[in-house]
């Protein structure tokens, strides 16, 4: 089970990253509050 949960975590970053790629480096700080 715990080598699920890190892989959905994971998913969710690169996710997350490729969303930040295309927004903008600028919005990063943004986007790394609104993950919570």
């Amino acid at each position: 089970m715990f080598k699920d949960e890190v892989t959905e975590a994971n998913v969710i970053i690169e996710l997350n990253i490729r969303i930040r790629s295309n927004s903008g480096l600028s919005s990063r700080t943004s986007s790394t509050h609104r993950e919570i």
